[in-house]
């Protein structure tokens, strides 16, 4: 089956291609498994067949019963509605030195740490963003007007590059740089924030220096990283207020970690302020790091205490020449061992 289909194959694309189709090698002794070479050169007067060769390969290759490898490489100057670019199916086109190029999709290789540190910054972005899509959808209204990127967008780029910290496998947030708008409004100075008995509590100073007026509306956005949850209030008070409470509605809220941004909008939704971090309530959990650092040291000074009262006891004792013995040589070593090793081993109690 798989002979007859690449015989047919061959044929197909010599008629298709025609005076672009370059000589094929010979096919492989393996029953199974067929490689061709395709270079394709001049093909502006053959686009459209070169098109409809490269959607019967997709379909060849979607036959799951065949095993076909194509290696495939084309080189396409004009099309009927110009270059494309990106990938169509099973293949990719690009700009290769200056000149547009077609290839069949490849098979990924094994990613370096820089690509898995990639995806982790990525994955570690996105479920920072995701759940303050309200939020964003109108503190990046205004920058994303005009410009191909949405707000999203724009949340995503400014975060990935300037939130994160740590290397990878570490890779995560850095809660004091998170971007939540960027503009030229004048924010309020004097920010604080504490936690009320059902809600949390702002304050700030109305004053006004230059660009900014007092019906300006404050935007305030309350994160709970631990539960991948963010809440968005858009008008929370007036610049004018001076003081506004935030509820939380439900108890969980009250005792997990919440990190707290805030920004102002004009009131004719034309201007914004930077955002800035008003602080976190109730602290930020251990990382898995820091949880493993914490078990390994509460481990080595469980030891420590069971070894060190051992050999104070047999000090004191002193029974019978056991100080020269090897089996308290041993204990003794020990004993400054760890004792030496508590004293820079992560994870000790504040």
């Amino acid at each position: 089956m798989t002979i007859k289909l690449c015989v047919l194959f061959k044929y197909i694309t010599r008629w298709l291609l025609g005076p672009c189709f370059s000589k094929l090698p010979k096919q492989p002794r393996a029953k199974s498994v067929s490689v061709y070479y395709i270079v394709t050169r001049n093909c502006s007067v053959n686009t459209v067949r070169l098109y409809i060769t490269l959607l019967l390969i997709s379909i060849l290759l979607s036959v799951q019963h065949t095993q076909i490898n194509l290696l495939i490489m084309a080189i396409c100057s004009v099309g009927p509605y110009g270059h494309p670019s990106g990938k169509i199916g099973n293949v990719v086109f690009y700009m290769l030195n200056g000149q547009p190029v077609c290839r069949m999709k490849g098979k990924p290789g094994k990613p370096s740490i820089k690509q898995l540190g990639n995806r982790q910054a990525m994955a570690v972005t996105m479920d920072l963003v995701a759940p303050m899509a309200d939020f964003i959808n109108i503190s990046f209204k205004q920058e994303a007007e005009g410009t191909v990127k949405n707000p999203h967008n724009l949340a995503v780029s400014y975060n990935k590059k300037g939130a994160l910290t740590g290397e990878y496998p570490n890779i995560k947030v850095d809660y004091s740089k998170v971007i939540l708008s960027r503009g030229e409004l004048e924010m309020v100075s004097d920010l604080k924030i504490s936690k009320g008995e059902d809600g949390i509590n702002l304050s700030w100073n109305t004053d006004i220096s230059e660009n900014g007026s007092y019906d300006d509306l404050l935007m305030v956005l309350v994160n709970h990283p631990t539960k991948k949850r963010a809440s968005s209030y858009l008008n929370a008070a007036k610049r004018a207020d001076g003081s506004c409470f935030i509820p939380v509605s439900q108890e969980w809220m009250m005792r997990e970690q919440m990190e707290i941004y805030v920004c102002l909008r004009s009131s004719n939704e034309k201007s914004i302020t930077d955002s800035v971090y008003a602080g976190n309530l109730n602290g930020e959990p251990d990382s898995p790091m820091e949880k493993a650092a914490k078990i390994h040291y509460n481990a080595t000074k469980a030891r420590f205490d069971r070894v060190a009262a051992d050999y104070h006891k047999q000090r004191m004792d002193d029974w019978e020449g056991a100080l020269e013995r090897k089996a308290f040589r041993h204990l003794e070593k020990e004993y400054h061992v760890l004792r030496d090793k508590l004293l820079h081993l992560p994870g000790k109690p504040s």
